[in-house]
């Protein structure tokens, strides 16, 4: 669950069998085509896994907005529970500076696919109410 988001957009998918606003890792494959049009609709995205975030966040930025990274001041590691009991935390590095600006340089390829990629709203490509099909099988 994610606190904050507006009454509005809550209760507008108060009807799913899943709440839209969490990281697709944690529903079920058929239900994610409709997490990503839910998202995509209110243009808020849930991504638990911070290199992914920071990588999307730039890559979907125009040209006149700022992408804020905050949370985590200047650690270089993240903790990570390993699945296993009773203390499984595996200490591993990720600084987000080096990966911004990883991301940043890797901004030049994805403006020469401009026309060929959708990159305003995630999950880049065509939007789910313009394909073919949501969900195949």
């Amino acid at each position: 669950m994610v606190a904050g988001l507006p009454d509005e957009i809550v209760n507008r998918y108060s009807g799913y069998v899943y709440f839209p606003f969490q990281d697709q890792g944690h529903v079920p494959l058929w239900f994610e085509p409709y997490l990503q049009k839910a998202q995509r609709d209110s243009r808020r995205y849930i991504m638990e896994d911070r290199f992914s975030a920071i990588r999307a966040a730039i890559g979907t930025a125009g040209p006149n907005d700022v992408v804020v990274i905050a949370g985590r001041g200047a650690d270089d590691c993240m903790e990570y529970w390993d699945g296993e009991e009773p203390a499984g935390i595996v200490r591993g590095w990720f600084d987000d500076r080096i990966e911004a600006r990883s991301a940043l340089q890797k901004l030049s390829v994805l403006q020469q696919l401009d026309g060929k990629l959708e990159r305003k709203v995630l999950p880049w490509g065509k939007a789910l109410d313009q394909m073919d099909t949501i969900i195949t099988m």
